[in-house]
């Protein structure tokens, strides 16, 4: 049996400078658990983030990412165009910081999976609907993980997300269609 080590922070460094870099070739990165991560460890990652045009997907459980961290992912998924899957579950995450992620879901128009399970403290209510409301308002998200306690909230949301695995399904088709025709098949 292998045991899958955490990252070291060297490890960190050396991919935070890649992702400051624009490296082509890091379109996945995972931190996840990350050794002697603090709060600041998701600020630096989110500012990183910000400007990077290659990174699709990014895992940060469990790395000490607070509200402050949110607030820095949000503004990054408000700029960044190329992140389509981002894992933040089993951090400390408070109301206020899904609230920015909420907001920034309305003006992201790229990430397709979001996780957000097993924060520290229970979200709230009214974090949980905002991020319905902005899942709903979506066209592009269709996953999302929460650990909320509303049912109206996990419907309205799943209800958000399997639309938006549909529509994308939609487009593949035709996509494959308008292939196929342009190729002279039938």
């Amino acid at each position: 049996m292998t045991t899958e080590k955490s990252p070291t922070q060297e490890f960190f460094q050396a991919s935070l400078q890649r992702l400051k870099d624009n490296d082509p070739t890091l379109v996945e990165l995972n931190l996840n658990n990350l050794e002697d991560s603090t709060p600041e460890t998701g600020v630096q990652i989110a500012l990183a983030l910000a400007g990077n045009t290659f990174l699709q997907t990014l895992q940060v459980v469990n790395c000490s990412i607070t509200t402050e961290g949110a607030r820095n992912f949000a503004e990054a998924l408000v700029q960044n165009k190329t992140l389509t899957n981002l894992n933040l579950e089993t951090n400390r995450i408070t109301a206020d910081g899904i609230k920015h992620l909420a907001g920034a879901l309305l003006q992201n128009a790229t990430l397709k999976e979001l996780k957000l399970a097993n924060q520290a403290q229970q979200i709230g209510s009214d974090a949980e609907r905002e991020l319905a409301k902005a899942v709903d308002a979506n066209q592009v998200i269709q996953k999302l993980t929460l650990t909320g306690r509303e049912a109206a909230v996990r419907n309205t949301i799943d209800r958000a997300t399997m639309r938006n695995k549909e529509t994308a399904r939609k487009a593949r088709q035709a996509q494959l269609a308008a292939e196929k025709k342009a190729a002279g098949g039938k």
